[in-house]
């Protein structure tokens, strides 16, 4: 060590000159072949650098009795010089052959990558060496490198590395190392091998205060907040603390993977650093995607755009943290919202979701941030039968239900005024009427194709009776796959799984699975098993927001003008035994009588309308039956119904 040190630095003496060619096997060694001259100068140095790590005890520090001026001389100068040596020793020494060439139980003892993290995280002034050294292996052997990295004790050091305050004097120095880190850590992350390690080795908490400081203390330098530099570290950033939140999922479903699953304490951490970041990198994305979607005329282009923009960390990151109600308020003040309203105007469910969800908390602001004309804006672009590029075929139902589940939320006091005044209100209205016109007449027409079947069967001859039981039970199974035509070949396929299907069906099974023999079988077809789920709640959806536009004078004009809802609400309430489909149609008609002269209405009168109340009221049968919540619900409207009437 003391040669070593006297021919560093300054010494410009020729037996200082010739010491380290020597040490490093530099000049023509015949017998010595390049791989094993390149292995001997590494290991060497490496086990150099492992000893120099003591500086208290080791063998090379300095003794009591030297004094403090030697000691000073040793750690400020001595040791400094002989390590970056050292370190330059491997970098010159490393080749394309050296992982290939060096043994496993070599390599293992060795451990470059993490020898070179805990060098750097003891001397920060190594920073720029161990960054070239780090850069060298892993362009030599990436898979070895890699793996020599995906370890506790390492990932611990990356994480300490990457969070660089910007008050030390060592941050400039860090910085280039920080870069790296960052980008191999982002790598980590596109390899799917990121989240796992870091809930394997239980890092998860270092790892999102790591990458959360390290976002904010680099965009806190001079010179960078606003360049490209910044963005790109900003979105790796981005991409490995999504990498972190998702990495809980352990299925196959990639639709899954994509759910991200927040703490409330790492919420609040993230959204408090990184807040303001997320939301301009999610405008600009939104920007870029404008520009994009403008410049691509292709709607495989279009839609592969917006998918892009769905996938993007930022976008990702920004819904999850709006879903926690914690930091909800933190993302609604550095605008968040208005960056969750232009993601919202290309149908992204999580983003209208989080609106949704604001809006029952903090509705003016969502009015202030847009967020309704965004909403409005998904609804109106499917005003027309045309498919639509944004919005997947399989989606498009579930995202019109979560607009109009919004809007519905969003009628409240002096917002449903705001909302009605809206330029693209009409047209939402206009979809809205759709919706219930086209859902009541699926289900009509759905219903019509049951009673064709049943009385098909019921004039087979006798000897086919137990079909015909077969098909009308298939009308009110409730173990029919909704949305499918309840013939009897359906319902067979299901019976034959049971013991004694008949025996179950007709004796056995609740009431609403009995079969109905009667002479006016066909006529009790329940129509809420003719729909799908989703369709339902597309329907319920759209009842809550025809409801509350009643209420605004103009939009109750255009409303009865155009459609006939009062019509469409009081068949379904005749036609389904669903309480929630049936409170949904009975709130459209409670909000029509007060502001309506009833006897002038052509399809229903104040009479009519109240034998139709009653009926409900008599098939609730309240007496034998218990009241569920929603048959609760509906027992509650359709006594204000009455009491209206």
């Amino acid at each position: 060590f003391s040669l070593a040190a006297l021919c560093s630095g300054e010494n410009k003496s020729a037996a200082a000159t010739s010491f380290w060619p020597s040490f490093f096997l530099s000049g023509d060694r015949q017998l010595l072949d390049e791989d094993t001259k390149s292995r001997t100068v590494v290991s060497a140095c490496a086990h150099f650098l492992i000893i120099l790590m003591d500086e208290e005890d080791g063998i090379c520090a300095p003794r009591a009795e030297d004094g403090d001026t030697i000691y000073t001389l040793y750690i400020e100068k001595w040791f400094p010089s002989v390590r970056t040596k050292l370190l330059e020793g491997i970098l010159l020494n490393i080749n394309a052959k050296f992982f290939v060439s060096l043994d496993q139980e070599l390599s293992e003892k060795l451990n470059l990558p993490n020898l070179c993290l805990d060098l750097c995280c003891r001397y920060p002034y190594l920073a720029k060496y161990v960054c070239d050294v780090l850069t060298k292996l892993k362009s030599v052997d990436t898979d070895h490198f890699s793996a020599d990295l995906l370890n506790r004790s390492s990932l611990r050091m990356v994480f300490n590395l990457t969070r660089v305050d910007e008050d030390t004097n060592a941050s400039r120095s860090l910085h280039s190392l920080q870069l790296f880190l960052i980008e191999l850590l982002a790598s980590f992350s596109a390899q799917g091998v990121l989240g796992p390690s870091v809930k394997k080795f239980g890092l998860r908490e270092e790892a999102i205060t790591s990458l959360a400081s390290s976002c904010t203390s680099y965009n806190a330098r001079p010179g960078v907040e606003n360049g490209n530099d910044a963005t790109l570290f900003s979105i790796q950033v981005m991409e490995c603390l999504v990498a972190i939140f998702t990495s809980e999922y352990s299925t196959e479903d990639t639709t899954t993977k994509l759910n991200v699953i927040l703490r409330d304490a790492e919420a609040i951490e993230v959204a408090s650093k990184l807040g303001p970041t997320i939301s301009s990198l999610v405008m600009s994305r939104l920007v870029a995607h404008v520009t994009n979607e403008e410049q691509q005329g292709g709607s495989h282009s279009r839609q592969k755009s917006a998918d892009d923009l769905a996938k993007a960390p930022e976008v990702v990151l920004l819904c999850a943290l709006g879903s926690q109600k914690e930091a909800l308020g933190l993302i609604c003040q550095c605008g968040g919202l208005e960056a969750l309203s232009l993601v919202a105007t290309i149908g992204h469910l999580s983003a209208i979701n989080v609106l949704h969800m604001a809006a029952k908390a903090k509705p003016h602001a969502v009015i202030d941030a847009e967020g309704h004309l965004s909403i409005m804006d998904v609804i109106s672009s499917n005003s027309s039968k045309q498919e639509h590029d944004h919005i997947h075929n399989d989606s498009r139902v579930i995202v019109l239900t979560s607009c109009f589940s919004m809007l519905a939320t969003m009628c409240k006091d002096a917002t449903r005024d705001i909302i009605a005044s809206s330029e693209k209100c009409p047209s939402c209205i206009d979809v809205a009427s759709n919706i219930i016109c086209l859902s009541t007449d699926k289900m009509s027409r759905r219903k019509e194709i049951a009673r064709k079947d049943i009385n098909s069967c019921s004039s087979s001859p006798s000897g086919d009776n137990e079909e015909r039981e077969v098909a009308i039970a298939a009308a009110n199974v409730a173990d029919l796959q909704i949305g499918e035509t309840p013939t009897a070949e359906k319902v067979t396929s299901i019976l034959k799984k049971q013991n004694d299907p008949k025996e179950k069906l007709s004796n056995g099974a609740p009431d609403n699975l009995r079969i109905k023999s009667g002479p006016d079988a066909a006529d009790e077809l329940d129509a809420d098993i003719l729909i799908t789920a989703e369709d339902k709640e597309l329907l319920l959806a759209a009842f809550a927001f025809i409801s509350e536009m009643l209420y605004v004078k103009e939009r109750r004009i255009q409303i009865l003008q155009k459609s006939s809802i009062l019509d469409l609400s009081s068949n379904l309430i005749g036609s389904t035994i669903d309480s929630d489909l049936r409170c949904a149609a009975a709130k459209v008609i409670i909000a029509i009588i007060p502001m309506s002269n009833m006897n002038d209405e052509k399809e229903m009168t104040k009479s009519s309308l109240a034998q139709l109340f009653f009926s409900v009221l008599d098939e609730l049968d309240l007496v034998n039956n218990d009241l569920t919540e929603s048959r609760l619900r509906l027992l509650v409207m359709t006594t204000r119904g009455l009491l209206y009437v």
